[in-house]
């Protein structure tokens, strides 16, 4: 099992509703609100580059009203924004596809709207999205969502309530998929480098112990399975961390012995020192740990 992370307020309120383009339209709008009352240049800012206007031609930030779940004759729409001239609606996608003909039926809506000027947006994870409507692309316009997380990333504000509420979000989007972190030149190395720490961890288990084992991995862990009912390796989201711990690794663990390798400074260690360390950490944590089969404990 993973170990915890600290949970945002968005995820954590998200659980109430069922519908997950709803938790994101109703975070994203709650959070717009908030910085138009509270840090209005960089709220309107987000706003005219959600509906990518410009700056100097953007919401009139005395009349702008927001709304949420909008009726229309031809549907619901997620995210309405309105002023003076300007009606905008903004379609949310997360993983389901478009309507039939959606954004068409929006489009004819925004036509009828009398308003002097009339904006369609599609906010999705990725461009991809746009294959599915069959609107020219001068008639609508596409925010990704990883360019929201970009926008509010750099937003320069010290307010602690704010930044609260930024960095919430943005943790938000990041367990949604909404946001993907870029792939660095690191990737080169690091994943051969997991592979090679893997390897020592196995030739330590097979020299220090003389036990079975059986390899396991999975979308969060690396390691190995030993007798005791332990597991021995590493998790992604504390990669830092090599673990020996009782029931197979998942919770509840019950004993669990852990290998800081930031602490000995293990990176700047030779090969040879390295596989020591390690070794000598299987080897005291499996003698260490209780014998299930016989029905000891810790």
């Amino acid at each position: 099992m993973p170990l915890s992370v600290p949970e945002d307020i968005f995820t954590a309120l998200s659980r109430l509703t069922p519908h997950t383009e709803n938790q994101l339209t109703e975070s994203l709008v709650y959070l717009l609100r908030f910085l138009l009352r509270r840090h209005p240049a960089e709220g309107l800012t987000l706003a005219n580059r959600l509906c990518r206007l410009p700056e100097d031609d953007g919401w009139d930030s005395a009349s702008l009203a927001i709304r949420t779940q909008e009726s229309t004759p031809r549907g619901i729409v997620d995210i309405a924004f309105e002023d003076a001239r300007t009606l905008a609606y903004i379609e949310v996608k997360h993983n389901s596809p478009l309507g039939v003909g959606q954004l068409e039926a929006y489009a004819r809506v925004l036509a009828r709207s009398g308003k002097q000027r009339s904006l369609l947006v599609l906010l999705s994870r990725s461009r991809a999205w746009c294959a599915q409507t069959m609107l020219s692309p001068a008639d609508y316009r596409v925010v990704c969502w990883y360019e929201v997380h970009d926008w509010l990333s750099a937003l320069d504000i010290s307010d602690s309530v704010t930044r609260f509420l930024i960095d919430g979000f943005l943790g938000f989007l990041e367990r949604k998929g909404m946001s993907i972190d870029k792939v660095t030149w690191e990737y080169i190395q690091g994943v051969p480098a997991m592979l090679r720490l893997s390897q020592m961890l196995e030739a330590a288990i097979t020299d220090s112990l003389r036990v079975g084992f059986k390899r396991t991995a999975g979308w969060s862990w690396r390691g190995f399975y030993i007798p005791k009912s332990l597991f021995c390796g590493f998790r992604y989201d504390c990669h830092l961390l090599i673990v020996c711990e009782g029931n197979n690794g998942y919770a509840p663990v019950g004993y669990k012995r852990d290998f800081d390798l930031e602490a000995v400074h293990f990176f700047s260690l030779s090969a040879g020192e390295q596989l020591e360390l390690v070794t000598q950490f299987i080897t005291e944590a499996y003698a260490n740990a209780p014998d299930v089969a016989a029905g000891a404990s810790e």
